[in-house]
Protein backbone atom coordinates (compact mmCIF):
# COMPACT_ATOMS: atom_id res chain seq x y z
CA UNK A 1 0.00 0.00 0.00
CA UNK A 2 1.47 3.52 -1.22
CA UNK A 3 1.72 6.22 1.19
CA UNK A 4 -1.03 8.16 -0.23
CA UNK A 5 -3.73 5.22 -0.39
CA UNK A 6 -2.65 4.59 3.09
CA UNK A 7 -3.58 8.68 4.19
CA UNK A 8 -7.15 8.40 2.44
CA UNK A 9 -8.04 5.51 4.94
CA UNK A 10 -6.60 6.88 8.03
CA UNK A 11 -8.27 10.48 7.49
CA UNK A 12 -11.78 8.26 6.58
CA UNK A 13 -11.33 6.37 9.52
CA UNK A 14 -10.99 9.64 11.39
CA UNK A 15 -14.11 10.97 9.79
CA UNK A 16 -16.57 8.01 10.97
CA UNK A 17 -14.64 8.20 14.63
CA UNK A 18 -15.61 11.54 14.94
CA UNK A 19 -19.42 10.94 13.70
CA UNK A 20 -19.78 8.46 15.76
CA UNK A 21 -18.63 9.85 19.08
CA UNK A 22 -20.58 12.62 18.34
CA UNK A 23 -23.77 10.85 17.82
CA UNK A 24 -23.66 9.49 21.09
CA UNK A 25 -22.74 12.87 22.97
CA UNK A 26 -25.83 14.10 21.15
CA UNK A 27 -27.62 10.98 22.39
CA UNK A 28 -26.20 11.59 25.83
CA UNK A 29 -27.17 15.00 25.94
CA UNK A 30 -31.10 14.37 24.50
CA UNK A 31 -31.29 11.99 27.66
CA UNK A 32 -30.04 14.71 29.93
CA UNK A 33 -32.28 17.34 28.65
CA UNK A 34 -35.70 14.34 29.16
CA UNK A 35 -34.89 13.93 32.96
CA UNK A 36 -37.28 15.93 35.21
CA UNK A 37 -35.50 18.91 36.57
CA UNK A 38 -36.73 22.19 39.23
CA UNK A 39 -35.01 25.82 39.56
CA UNK A 40 -34.91 27.59 42.83
CA UNK A 41 -37.24 30.20 41.47
CA UNK A 42 -39.75 28.55 39.99
CA UNK A 43 -40.23 26.99 43.24
CA UNK A 44 -40.02 30.11 45.06
CA UNK A 45 -42.72 31.57 42.72
CA UNK A 46 -45.05 28.74 43.67
CA UNK A 47 -44.51 29.30 47.46
CA UNK A 48 -44.70 33.15 47.13
CA UNK A 49 -48.28 32.71 45.43
CA UNK A 50 -49.00 30.99 48.32
CA UNK A 51 -48.26 33.08 50.92
CA UNK A 52 -50.22 35.70 49.01
CA UNK A 53 -53.00 33.62 49.40
CA UNK A 54 -52.91 33.34 53.50
CA UNK A 55 -52.36 37.38 53.45
CA UNK A 56 -55.47 38.02 51.51
CA UNK A 57 -57.18 35.87 53.60
CA UNK A 58 -56.36 36.47 56.82
CA UNK A 59 -54.85 40.17 56.51
CA UNK A 60 -51.79 38.98 58.80
CA UNK A 61 -48.14 40.08 56.86
CA UNK A 62 -45.95 37.41 57.02
CA UNK A 63 -42.16 37.57 56.78
CA UNK A 64 -41.37 39.29 53.45
CA UNK A 65 -38.67 37.44 52.57
CA UNK A 66 -40.32 33.76 53.85
CA UNK A 67 -40.11 32.72 50.19
CA UNK A 68 -36.72 33.01 49.85
CA UNK A 69 -35.78 31.20 53.25
CA UNK A 70 -37.11 27.65 51.89
CA UNK A 71 -35.22 24.37 51.80
CA UNK A 72 -33.45 25.71 48.26
CA UNK A 73 -32.08 28.70 49.59
CA UNK A 74 -28.63 27.88 49.63
CA UNK A 75 -29.09 26.70 45.88
CA UNK A 76 -28.60 28.96 43.23
CA UNK A 77 -31.10 30.55 40.97
CA UNK A 78 -31.72 30.34 37.47
CA UNK A 79 -29.75 26.67 37.19
CA UNK A 80 -31.73 23.62 36.78
CA UNK A 81 -30.97 21.08 39.36
CA UNK A 82 -31.92 17.27 39.02
CA UNK A 83 -30.94 16.13 42.66
CA UNK A 84 -33.41 15.81 45.03
CA UNK A 85 -36.25 17.05 42.76
CA UNK A 86 -38.76 14.70 44.43
CA UNK A 87 -37.73 15.74 47.89
CA UNK A 88 -37.76 19.37 47.12
CA UNK A 89 -40.72 19.66 44.89
CA UNK A 90 -42.52 17.93 47.58
CA UNK A 91 -41.38 19.64 50.45
CA UNK A 92 -42.82 23.07 48.96
CA UNK A 93 -46.05 21.65 47.74
CA UNK A 94 -46.78 20.22 51.40
CA UNK A 95 -45.68 24.06 52.71
CA UNK A 96 -48.04 25.69 49.77
CA UNK A 97 -50.80 23.19 50.48
CA UNK A 98 -50.76 23.88 54.71
CA UNK A 99 -50.47 27.49 54.27
CA UNK A 100 -53.45 28.22 52.09
CA UNK A 101 -55.15 25.39 54.49
CA UNK A 102 -54.18 26.91 57.98
CA UNK A 103 -56.55 30.16 57.13
CA UNK A 104 -59.34 27.66 58.21
CA UNK A 105 -58.05 27.66 61.95
CA UNK A 106 -58.37 30.81 64.03
CA UNK A 107 -55.96 29.30 66.59
CA UNK A 108 -53.17 28.66 63.68
CA UNK A 109 -53.66 32.18 62.66
CA UNK A 110 -53.04 33.73 66.06
CA UNK A 111 -49.88 32.14 66.27
CA UNK A 112 -48.92 33.24 62.96
CA UNK A 113 -49.79 36.65 64.05
CA UNK A 114 -48.19 36.79 67.32
CA UNK A 115 -45.32 34.57 66.47
CA UNK A 116 -44.19 36.38 63.03
CA UNK A 117 -43.53 39.95 61.69
CA UNK A 118 -43.23 41.31 58.00
CA UNK A 119 -39.71 42.92 59.01
CA UNK A 120 -38.37 39.09 57.82
CA UNK A 121 -37.29 35.43 58.92
CA UNK A 122 -34.22 37.05 60.94
CA UNK A 123 -36.21 39.79 62.83
CA UNK A 124 -36.26 39.43 66.81
CA UNK A 125 -40.24 39.32 66.56
CA UNK A 126 -40.02 36.33 64.32
CA UNK A 127 -39.58 33.31 66.20
CA UNK A 128 -41.39 30.52 64.53
CA UNK A 129 -40.19 29.01 61.53
CA UNK A 130 -43.26 28.06 59.72
CA UNK A 131 -40.91 25.55 56.86
CA UNK A 132 -40.35 23.86 60.36
CA UNK A 133 -43.45 23.30 61.22
CA UNK A 134 -44.95 22.12 57.71
CA UNK A 135 -42.33 19.88 58.31
CA UNK A 136 -43.29 18.19 61.23
CA UNK A 137 -46.97 18.95 60.82
CA UNK A 138 -48.90 17.10 57.75
CA UNK A 139 -51.93 18.43 58.73
CA UNK A 140 -52.99 22.07 59.81
CA UNK A 141 -56.05 20.29 61.62
CA UNK A 142 -54.17 18.19 63.84
CA UNK A 143 -51.78 20.68 64.65
CA UNK A 144 -54.29 23.18 65.18
CA UNK A 145 -55.95 20.74 67.66
CA UNK A 146 -52.90 19.76 69.64
CA UNK A 147 -52.14 23.44 70.10
CA UNK A 148 -55.13 24.25 71.60
CA UNK A 149 -54.66 21.23 74.05
CA UNK A 150 -51.16 22.17 74.69
CA UNK A 151 -52.29 25.90 75.61
CA UNK A 152 -55.03 25.18 77.81
CA UNK A 153 -52.78 22.51 79.88
CA UNK A 154 -49.91 24.28 79.64
CA UNK A 155 -51.90 27.39 81.39
CA UNK A 156 -53.51 25.16 84.07
CA UNK A 157 -49.71 24.43 84.96
CA UNK A 158 -49.17 28.05 85.36
CA UNK A 159 -51.85 29.30 87.22
CA UNK A 160 -50.27 29.21 90.33
CA UNK A 161 -47.80 31.00 89.23
CA UNK A 162 -50.09 33.98 87.61
CA UNK A 163 -48.78 33.19 83.93
CA UNK A 164 -50.29 32.27 80.94
CA UNK A 165 -48.58 30.79 78.33
CA UNK A 166 -46.61 32.50 76.09
CA UNK A 167 -47.38 32.29 71.85
CA UNK A 168 -43.40 32.03 71.35
CA UNK A 169 -43.19 29.08 73.27
CA UNK A 170 -46.19 27.46 71.72
CA UNK A 171 -44.47 28.22 68.28
CA UNK A 172 -41.41 26.32 69.63
CA UNK A 173 -43.04 23.31 70.67
CA UNK A 174 -44.97 23.31 67.13
CA UNK A 175 -41.78 23.34 65.69
CA UNK A 176 -39.60 20.88 67.05
CA UNK A 177 -42.19 18.21 69.07
CA UNK A 178 -42.75 15.64 66.61
CA UNK A 179 -44.14 13.06 69.61
CA UNK A 180 -47.31 14.68 69.80
CA UNK A 181 -47.38 14.53 73.89
CA UNK A 182 -49.51 16.92 74.95
CA UNK A 183 -48.59 16.49 78.85
CA UNK A 184 -45.18 16.59 77.80
CA UNK A 185 -45.54 19.45 75.27
CA UNK A 186 -47.41 21.36 78.13
CA UNK A 187 -44.68 21.58 79.93
CA UNK A 188 -41.86 22.54 77.29
CA UNK A 189 -44.46 25.73 77.08
CA UNK A 190 -44.82 26.32 80.60
CA UNK A 191 -41.33 25.83 81.67
CA UNK A 192 -40.74 27.99 78.47
CA UNK A 193 -42.70 30.76 79.30
CA UNK A 194 -41.33 30.99 82.68
CA UNK A 195 -38.07 31.50 81.53
CA UNK A 196 -38.49 34.03 78.82
CA UNK A 197 -40.62 36.38 81.87
CA UNK A 198 -37.92 35.83 83.66
CA UNK A 199 -35.36 37.25 80.97
CA UNK A 200 -36.74 40.43 80.98
CA UNK A 201 -37.04 41.89 84.64
CA UNK A 202 -33.83 40.54 85.47
CA UNK A 203 -32.33 39.33 82.81
CA UNK A 204 -32.16 35.75 84.65
CA UNK A 205 -29.69 33.00 82.92
CA UNK A 206 -31.00 29.51 83.43
CA UNK A 207 -30.18 28.21 79.89
CA UNK A 208 -29.83 24.71 80.02
CA UNK A 209 -31.84 23.92 82.54
CA UNK A 210 -35.14 21.24 81.95
CA UNK A 211 -38.64 22.81 81.73
CA UNK A 212 -39.63 20.60 85.45
CA UNK A 213 -36.73 22.45 86.98
CA UNK A 214 -37.26 25.79 85.88
CA UNK A 215 -40.85 25.17 86.98
CA UNK A 216 -39.54 23.95 90.53
CA UNK A 217 -37.34 26.69 90.64
CA UNK A 218 -39.71 29.37 89.86
CA UNK A 219 -42.14 28.10 92.75
CA UNK A 220 -42.88 31.71 94.60
CA UNK A 221 -42.95 33.72 91.34
CA UNK A 222 -46.08 35.96 92.92
CA UNK A 223 -43.77 37.15 95.81
CA UNK A 224 -40.88 37.27 93.85
CA UNK A 225 -42.24 40.14 91.07
CA UNK A 226 -43.17 42.82 94.25
CA UNK A 227 -39.89 43.04 95.67
CA UNK A 228 -37.46 45.67 94.44
CA UNK A 229 -35.00 44.67 91.13
CA UNK A 230 -31.88 44.64 93.47
CA UNK A 231 -33.74 41.56 95.63
CA UNK A 232 -34.83 40.13 91.95
CA UNK A 233 -31.25 39.77 90.46
CA UNK A 234 -30.04 38.37 93.78
CA UNK A 235 -32.74 35.63 94.50
CA UNK A 236 -32.42 34.16 90.82
CA UNK A 237 -28.81 33.86 90.67
CA UNK A 238 -28.50 32.71 94.21
CA UNK A 239 -31.67 30.33 93.25
CA UNK A 240 -29.50 29.13 89.65
CA UNK A 241 -26.41 28.13 91.88
CA UNK A 242 -27.73 26.21 94.05
CA UNK A 243 -28.24 27.89 97.25
CA UNK A 244 -31.48 28.09 97.47
CA UNK A 245 -34.12 25.40 95.46
CA UNK A 246 -37.04 27.86 94.73
CA UNK A 247 -37.16 31.96 94.47
CA UNK A 248 -40.16 32.06 97.39
CA UNK A 249 -37.27 30.89 99.92
CA UNK A 250 -34.60 33.15 98.10
CA UNK A 251 -36.99 36.27 99.00
CA UNK A 252 -37.72 35.06 102.39
CA UNK A 253 -33.88 35.31 102.92
CA UNK A 254 -33.62 38.45 101.33
CA UNK A 255 -32.56 40.33 104.83
CA UNK A 256 -29.08 39.16 104.74
CA UNK A 257 -28.49 41.79 101.85
CA UNK A 258 -26.49 44.98 103.11
CA UNK A 259 -26.87 48.11 101.27
CA UNK A 260 -23.65 50.02 100.22
CA UNK A 261 -22.70 53.47 98.73
CA UNK A 262 -19.13 53.13 97.68
CA UNK A 263 -18.33 55.60 95.24
CA UNK A 264 -21.48 56.97 95.28
CA UNK A 265 -23.15 53.35 92.77
CA UNK A 266 -25.96 52.09 95.16
CA UNK A 267 -25.69 48.31 95.56
CA UNK A 268 -27.31 45.69 97.92
CA UNK A 269 -24.18 43.48 98.82
CA UNK A 270 -24.16 39.93 99.88
CA UNK A 271 -22.38 39.31 102.50
CA UNK A 272 -21.68 35.37 102.14
CA UNK A 273 -19.84 35.81 98.80
CA UNK A 274 -17.54 37.88 99.86
CA UNK A 275 -13.89 36.12 99.24
CA UNK A 276 -10.70 37.49 99.77
CA UNK A 277 -7.05 36.67 97.94
CA UNK A 278 -4.09 38.21 98.05
CA UNK A 279 -4.80 41.25 100.17
CA UNK A 280 -8.06 41.83 96.96
CA UNK A 281 -11.87 41.58 98.46
CA UNK A 282 -14.28 40.59 96.20
CA UNK A 283 -18.58 41.00 96.75
CA UNK A 284 -21.26 40.22 94.73
CA UNK A 285 -23.67 42.96 94.54
CA UNK A 286 -26.98 44.00 92.86
CA UNK A 287 -27.62 47.79 91.74
CA UNK A 288 -31.23 48.79 91.43
CA UNK A 289 -32.38 48.00 88.43
CA UNK A 290 -31.28 44.46 89.14
CA UNK A 291 -27.46 43.94 87.32
CA UNK A 292 -25.26 41.91 88.71
CA UNK A 293 -21.81 43.64 89.47
CA UNK A 294 -18.86 42.92 91.61
CA UNK A 295 -17.88 45.09 94.26
CA UNK A 296 -13.86 44.93 94.88
CA UNK A 297 -11.59 45.93 97.33
CA UNK A 298 -7.60 46.68 98.41
CA UNK A 299 -7.35 49.08 100.65
CA UNK A 300 -8.48 52.21 100.11
CA UNK A 301 -9.10 51.52 96.50
CA UNK A 302 -12.51 50.42 95.18
CA UNK A 303 -13.98 49.41 92.11
CA UNK A 304 -17.12 48.40 90.69
CA UNK A 305 -17.15 45.63 87.84
CA UNK A 306 -19.87 44.01 85.58
CA UNK A 307 -20.58 40.24 85.93
CA UNK A 308 -18.68 39.83 83.08
CA UNK A 309 -18.20 35.82 81.24
CA UNK A 310 -15.06 34.86 83.57
CA UNK A 311 -16.96 36.03 87.20
CA UNK A 312 -14.37 37.42 89.77
CA UNK A 313 -10.99 35.90 87.84
CA UNK A 314 -12.27 39.10 85.04
CA UNK A 315 -13.42 41.38 87.64
CA UNK A 316 -10.52 41.59 89.69
CA UNK A 317 -8.10 41.61 86.54
CA UNK A 318 -10.31 44.79 85.69
CA UNK A 319 -9.64 46.54 88.83
CA UNK A 320 -5.97 46.00 88.95
CA UNK A 321 -5.83 47.70 85.33
CA UNK A 322 -8.15 50.24 86.65
CA UNK A 323 -5.68 51.33 90.11
CA UNK A 324 -2.60 51.51 87.92
CA UNK A 325 -3.85 53.70 85.71
CA UNK A 326 -5.23 55.68 88.83
CA UNK A 327 -1.68 55.33 90.35
CA UNK A 328 -0.39 57.15 86.85
CA UNK A 329 -2.22 59.94 86.96
CA UNK A 330 -1.47 60.66 90.54
CA UNK A 331 1.81 60.89 90.29
CA UNK A 332 1.30 63.38 87.43
CA UNK A 333 -1.05 65.16 89.12
CA UNK A 334 0.51 68.55 89.88
CA UNK A 335 2.09 68.68 85.93
CA UNK A 336 -1.31 68.21 84.58
CA UNK A 337 -3.54 70.25 86.59
CA UNK A 338 -1.27 73.09 86.42
CA UNK A 339 -2.40 73.47 82.33
CA UNK A 340 -5.97 73.37 83.91
CA UNK A 341 -6.96 76.92 84.50
CA UNK A 342 -10.78 78.48 84.90
CA UNK A 343 -10.99 79.95 81.52
CA UNK A 344 -9.68 77.09 79.24
CA UNK A 345 -13.32 76.16 78.57
CA UNK A 346 -12.48 74.64 75.39
CA UNK A 347 -11.73 71.62 76.85
CA UNK A 348 -14.18 68.52 76.38
CA UNK A 349 -13.99 65.75 78.81
CA UNK A 350 -16.04 62.86 77.24
CA UNK A 351 -17.19 59.69 79.34
CA UNK A 352 -14.49 57.38 77.94
CA UNK A 353 -12.38 59.87 79.62
CA UNK A 354 -13.77 58.86 82.73
CA UNK A 355 -13.24 55.06 81.84
CA UNK A 356 -9.94 55.85 80.85
CA UNK A 357 -9.01 57.09 84.08
CA UNK A 358 -10.02 53.83 86.01
CA UNK A 359 -13.61 55.09 86.81
CA UNK A 360 -16.07 52.30 86.84
CA UNK A 361 -19.03 52.45 84.71
CA UNK A 362 -21.63 52.16 87.75
CA UNK A 363 -19.56 55.18 89.59
CA UNK A 364 -19.32 57.75 86.33
CA UNK A 365 -23.57 57.07 85.73
CA UNK A 366 -24.17 57.83 89.28
CA UNK A 367 -21.90 61.07 89.63
CA UNK A 368 -23.64 62.07 86.09
CA UNK A 369 -27.40 61.86 86.73
CA UNK A 370 -26.65 63.33 90.21
CA UNK A 371 -24.83 66.47 88.72
CA UNK A 372 -27.23 67.12 85.64
CA UNK A 373 -24.84 65.21 83.22
CA UNK A 374 -26.45 62.17 82.20
CA UNK A 375 -26.82 60.88 78.63
CA UNK A 376 -24.21 63.93 77.87
CA UNK A 377 -21.62 62.86 75.68
CA UNK A 378 -19.24 64.84 76.99
CA UNK A 379 -19.35 68.36 78.94
CA UNK A 380 -17.23 71.15 79.12
CA UNK A 381 -13.79 71.46 81.23
CA UNK A 382 -15.24 74.34 83.18
CA UNK A 383 -18.34 72.61 84.58
CA UNK A 384 -16.59 69.92 86.17
CA UNK A 385 -13.48 72.40 88.08
CA UNK A 386 -15.66 73.05 90.98
CA UNK A 387 -15.55 69.53 91.40
CA UNK A 388 -12.04 69.44 91.41
CA UNK A 389 -11.91 68.19 94.91
CA UNK A 390 -13.33 64.61 94.25
CA UNK A 391 -10.46 62.53 93.20
CA UNK A 392 -12.65 60.41 90.23
CA UNK A 393 -13.36 63.92 88.47
CA UNK A 394 -9.39 64.66 88.99
CA UNK A 395 -8.48 62.23 87.46
CA UNK A 396 -11.46 62.47 84.31
CA UNK A 397 -9.78 65.94 84.13
CA UNK A 398 -6.49 64.75 83.82
CA UNK A 399 -6.87 62.04 81.54
CA UNK A 400 -8.63 65.29 78.96
CA UNK A 401 -5.30 67.42 79.38
CA UNK A 402 -3.57 63.98 78.37
CA UNK A 403 -5.57 63.61 75.54
CA UNK A 404 -5.67 67.19 73.95
CA UNK A 405 -2.21 67.90 74.24
CA UNK A 406 -1.44 64.90 72.03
Amino acid sequence: MNHRKFEMLEKLAKEEMEDRYSWKDAQRWADWKAEPTWDRNGLEMIAEEAIRFFQYETGVNLPYNLSVHGPYVSFPHKKKQREGRDEMVSEVARFCGWIRTAVQFPMLVKLVKKTTSSNGVNSPYTTTDLWAVTRHWQSPGAASRFLGKVRWRANQILRPYGLSVSWKALGEILEKDSHHRVGKAAHKAAGETVRQFLSYPVRVDWEGTSAREVLIRARGLQDFIVVPKAVQGWAAERVGAGEFSCLREAVASADQLVPDETDGVRLLLDPETEETKLGISTTAGWLENGDFHWLIRAGERTFHAPNYWGGRKVAVKNAITAWHQRARLERKEEKLLQKLHPENSCLLVYVQDSYAAGNCRPGTESFASSHGFARRPFVGAHELIPFIGNEFVKRTLQVAVERSAT
